[in-house]
């Protein structure tokens, strides 16, 4: 676990998205991001694309053999 913070208002994966993001840079462990664990809310899928979706831009994945980053 990397925080346990509570989020006032609605729990918008995009939002979720850029909290989970903030974290990921304060701690300087963005570019050790595995795997996201987390229920089966509808939330979690969208946090996890649109997080993907940022982080995505930061990092060059040319050495991929699936070809996926």
């Amino acid at each position: 676990m990397l925080e346990f913070i509570e989020v006032k208002g609605h729990h918008l994966g995009e939002e979720l998205a850029l909290r989970v993001k903030k974290v990921l840079k304060e701690l300087k462990i963005k570019h050790k991001l595995f795997i996201i664990t987390g229920d089966n809310a509808s939330n979690n899928g969208t946090l996890c694309h649109t997080l993907f979706a940022r982080l995505k831009h930061e990092f060059i994945d040319t050495f991929s053999l699936i070809r996926r980053p």
